[in-house]
């Protein structure tokens, strides 16, 4: 702590002068405060608030970013300098606010862990069913999701296979361009394989290893040509984080993660650049042009700060200054009529109000897509500052017992429900808003629901192994 003080004070100084130096200030007191679980609660490194406070951290290298290059690459700013100094350094000030009572409510209800042996795993393997009929599944769920790849290259590239995963920046457009009924529901049946397959394969033989990491690789290559490169790469962190629950080699899990992440992170970076250029790629093959891929591939590479944090794929404060202004100005507070977005992926017919997408109509009408709030607008936006800060002392005390029931249940079925929602919800909410909940039930439900009916079915076939096996001795 003492190190991070004298650290922020040096920095400080250094930028005093600068026009966004308030900014810089404010960016430093939310470091302060995302260090605060640290130092004070010593957090394992697999808790809600952890996730929470990378992605704001990852927030404060953009606020400095944005800072040091006078806000000339972000892409959604609608201000002008003078109104950027008005407003930003309130919004990171209320996002540090935000994330204050979002640790109180935590730390309200969090109950320490209790010590586990290092040679232990966190969450104890067992087999769900007998393991014949759980490898069975495994297969039989690779079947099914590899079944679905195929019948969409057959759809979109018939005569060119390799040409469905080159032009996986243009995935969300195939629908418009080709007939046909399409879908990729059957490439959640991967993430079940591979949970299935892991825990019947208990300790790692080199064949299983080699077959599991195949497995992979196919249905990364599946996720990926969807187009969506986090939701991609979030497979494999949530894999990651589910291995080092089970892993009774923890100490060095670990040590090979600070090894991988980094790995993953350029590669996660190189991902995004492709996807940039198989548009262009495909773009320049519409209108019958040449393009030089190389110098396409290097020019986005040399602006990789600029993908990063200009066009915010981060939390982005340029869109927060635009919602900051919008709701109780432009229109009233939403009252909480966001916060159940996510129940659009499960109920027919429900629309949800999505307040990306419609900020992104009203200020951004050329822009594809949405433009996400980040959880902490999106709270500001439902109920203002008071009511913001209190939702997300709610939001702190749900974390928290979740985390404690996980502790205390420690069984398969938790841990694949506890690391999608690590992953997919509270790493990523800081940046999106509450509509992830769904991406994150997905990752979990249809694996959650396999285990549950294979435990069902492993009682009657477990007492038919053992019947037979009864006949025999007699015999």
């Amino acid at each position: 702590m003492l190190a991070a003080l004298t650290g922020g004070a040096a920095v400080i100084g250094f930028c005093h002068g600068l026009v966004f130096y308030d900014l810089i200030v404010s960016a430093y007191l939310l470091f302060l405060i995302i260090l605060l679980p640290i130092f004070l609660f010593k957090v394992q490194w697999y808790e809600p608030i952890v996730a929470v406070n990378v992605m704001l951290f990852i927030f404060v290298l953009d606020l400095i970013y944005l800072s040091m290059t006078g806000f000339s690459h972000a892409e959604h700013l609608l201000h002008g300098y003078g109104e950027v100094l008005a407003i930003s350094g309130p919004v990171v000030l209320f996002s540090g606010a935000w994330l204050l009572f979002f640790t109180l409510g935590y730390f309200l209800l969090r109950r320490a862990p209790n010590a586990i042996n290092k040679q232990d795993p966190i969450v104890p393997v067992t087999l769900i069913s007998p393991r014949p009929l759980q490898m069975a599944a495994a297969l039989g769920c690779l079947a099914i999701a590899a079944a679905n790849l195929f019948y969409n290259i057959w759809l979109f590239s018939p005569g060119n296979p390799l040409a469905f995963f080159m032009e996986f920046g243009v995935a969300r457009h195939r629908v418009q361009v080709n007939a046909g009924w399409f879908t990729t529901l059957g490439y959640n049946f991967f993430i079940v394989a591979l949970v299935l397959y892991r825990t019947a394969v208990g300790r790692w033989r080199t064949v299983n290893f080699v077959f599991y990491m195949a497995m992979l690789l196919l249905s990364l290559l599946a996720i990926v040509s969807r187009g969506q490169i986090f939701f991609t790469f979030s497979v494999v962190i949530f894999l990651l984080v589910f291995e080092c629950m089970i892993s009774t080699r923890r100490r060095l899990m670990l040590s090979l993660c600070v090894i991988f992440l980094p790995a993953l992170i350029m590669v996660v970076l190189f991902a995004y650049a492709m996807r940039l250029v198989s548009v262009e790629l495909f773009l320049a093959a519409e209108t019958g042009q040449a393009l030089d891929v190389r110098a396409v591939v290097l020019d986005k590479l040399a602006n990789i700060a600029h993908l990063i944090f200009g066009k915010g794929n981060v939390p982005n404060l340029p869109a927060m200054l635009v919602y900051w202004e919008h709701y109780n100005q432009v229109e009233g507070w939403l009252n909480g009529r966001s916060m159940f977005s996510w129940l659009h992926g499960f109920v027919p017919g429900y629309a949800g109000t999505f307040i990306g997408y419609h900020i992104s109509d009203i200020w951004y009408p050329n822009n594809v897509g949405g433009i996400p709030p980040g959880i902490v607008m999106e709270f500001y936006s439902n109920f203002g500052v008071v009511g913001a800060l209190l939702a997300a002392t709610l939001l702190g005390l749900l974390s928290a017992m979740i985390f404690n029931a996980f502790m205390e249940k420690r069984t398969i079925v938790w841990c694949v429900i506890y690391c999608a929602l690590l992953t997919r919800f509270w790493f990523i909410a800081p940046k999106v808003e509450m509509a992830t909940l769904n991406n994150a039930i997905w990752l979990f439900a249809p694996t959650v629901v396999a285990i549950l009916i294979l435990s069902k079915l492993s009682v009657p076939v477990s007492k038919m192994i053992s019947l037979r096996s009864n006949d025999s001795s007699i015999k």
